[in-house]
Order: structure tokens, then sequence, then C-alpha cells
């Protein structure tokens, strides 16, 4: 078995330009939407998550369409990365964020409510309901109202009573979170002994295997669902051009926010007034997106992407690209 050194996983630095992603790499990284969605279709793969995460005894599972039907044309639709129903009715979600959004807590919630609800039709007389379970896996840490203990990575959420801790309803609704940039340089994995930790180590990490390492075992059968030569071709692109989209985003949002920002609050201060600042703050974002676009349309050139390509992600003119 080819050896592998296993590298601990790291903390995102602020201020660090965004990593290119790997064309290249002998396993897909599962924090890509594409990949996440493919990977964890495997029911056995699916199953070993929802057990080492939730602690929950699953001995088999079903999936589901991912979008929940509406009752009105008015009402929001939900659509899921994951979701699976255990033959004694326990329902899943889980969901792949890798940015942090203002209402992912208000969309976990309604996601679940939505499993809850759906369990009781026209006509039922009795309100019989099965655990609901969202899982959610992020690429960044949440904004908590208490200190967060080191080395923490895991949140589970249920209800309870305030006073007594009494857990009378804990088990209708449980949103649990699992932070992987908490997982910081801790230990190496083969000293691991919690299974939030092995996991968060796979997610940040297994995109940067060559081989499979002797120490991570038990994630055998996730790397074997993993590996990018399995895919067809047509799986192959679809999952390149995923990669290439999700960076594409990161570096134009991350552009317009820093130059955008700074030729802003240049303009601004220049200006000296209140009505100045604004002036120049609508100035500055407009020369910094374009800016941002040209820094972007650099990027995507040394990444080997056609000028057609460059083109319609940048909105750059034709001979703006090709004198970069």
């Amino acid at each position: 078995m080819e050896k592998t050194k296993i590298l601990g996983s790291s903390r995102p630095q602020g201020g660090t330009e965004p990593a290119a992603p790997s064309l290249t790499a002998q396993y897909m990284d599962w924090k890509v939407d594409w990949a996440f969605k493919k990977v964890f279709a495997d029911k056995e793969v699916m199953m070993k998550l929802l057990r080492d995460i939730l602690r929950e005894d699953i001995a088999d599972l079903e999936y589901l369409p991912n979008e929940i039907p509406v009752v009105s044309e008015k009402d929001k639709r939900s659509m899921f990365d994951v979701l699976c129903r255990t033959s004694d009715g326990r329902r899943f979600i889980c969901e792949m964020q890798k940015k942090a959004e203002a209402d992912l807590q208000d969309r976990l919630f309604f996601y679940g409510s939505h499993l809850v609800v759906n369990q009781v039709k026209r006509g039922d007389r009795e309100y019989l309901l099965s655990p609901v379970y969202v899982l959610c896996i992020t690429g960044f840490e949440m904004d908590h109202t208490e200190p967060v203990p080191e080395g923490k990575i895991l949140f589970d959420y249920r209800f309870r009573e305030v006073d007594l801790g009494d857990d009378l309803f804990a088990d209708r609704m449980n949103i649990c979170v699992l932070e992987l940039p908490r997982l910081g340089r801790t230990k190496p994995f083969d000293e691991m002994t919690d299974s939030a930790e092995k996991w968060a180590y796979m997610f940040q990490n297994i995109a940067t295997f060559a081989g499979q390492p002797d120490a991570i075992r038990e994630f055998r059968h996730a790397m074997e669902v993993s590996r990018v030569d399995t895919l067809t071709p047509e799986e192959q692109n679809q999952y390149h051009d995923a990669m290439v989209s999700e960076y594409e985003k990161l570096v134009i949002s991350e552009a317009y926010e820093q130059i955008g920002l700074k030729k802003g609050r240049e303009e601004g201060r220049a200006e000296g007034l209140v009505e100045g600042m604004e002036k120049g703050m609508e100035k500055g974002m407009k020369k910094g997106m374009e800016q941002g676009k040209m820094e972007v349309a650099r990027q995507m050139k040394k990444m080997g992407l056609s000028i057609a390509q460059i083109v319609q992600a940048s909105g750059l003119p034709e001979e703006v690209v090709k004198g970069l």
C-alpha cells in the first residue's frame, strides 16, 4: 500500500488568496457541492456519517427527492443537498455550506420544520411524529452567543426545558453543525479518537491525498467512492466545472469586496464630507469592480481557461482579455 504523509488541517487565515482548485487531484473535494452530492449519494458512506456524527443506530436508509413539494405556488420551495429516511421513519437532511450566509440558522430550522409538517396528512387522526435531523457541515466558523471551548467542532441543538434541562421534546427536531475550520492543527489523524474530528479532517484534506494512507482504514470505502478516475468523462467535466465555478465566485467576491471598499474609502476621504463619502464610495466601488474583473481574468488565464470562458465569466470584452 502506498504510504502517504498525513498533514493536519488548518484554520483559514484572513487576507490570503483563495487556493486554486486542483484539476489533477486523485480524490474529489467533498466541500464542492457537486462532489458532496455525488459521494454522499452512496448509502454506505451516508450511513457512516450519520452514525458517527449523530450517534444514531442506522441499519438501512432510503433516499428521498431532495425537493419538498409545496402546498401553494406562493410557498417557499426547499431544495436539500441530501435527504433520506430510515425504515422506522426518522428523516435526515445533510447540507454542505461552504460560505457564511446571514440566514443560515433560519434556513436550517425552516428545512427541518418542512420535514416535521409533512409527516401529518389531511385525515390523520393523531399527530405521530418521527424525529427529524438536520446535519450541516460548514466551511466557516459560526458566530455563537457563548464562548466556544478550544477544540469543540460539533454543535448539537435540541429542545430542552430551560430550568430543568428536561428533554421531553428533544428528539422531535435536531440540528447539528460540524464546523470544519475549528479542527485546527491539534493532532495527527492517527491520534484522533473522536469521530467528528476524523470526519472534519477528511472534509478538509481528502483532495490532497495521493494513495490511501494506512491510518485512514475506516474511510477506505468513502475514498474509493471519491476517486476522480472512477467518474465517467461527463461526470469529470461536471466536477471540474463545479470546482472552477466555485473558485471563480470566491475570487470575484473577494476582489470586489477588497478592491471596491478600498477605492471607496479613498474617494470618500478625498471629498471630506458625508455627501462626498457617499459619492466617493459609489465611484470607488465602480472602479474597484472593474479592477476586480481584471484581476479575476488574469487568474483565470493563469489557470488555463480559454478566452471564451474568461469573457463569459468576467464580462470583460474579448480584446481586453487577450491583452492581459
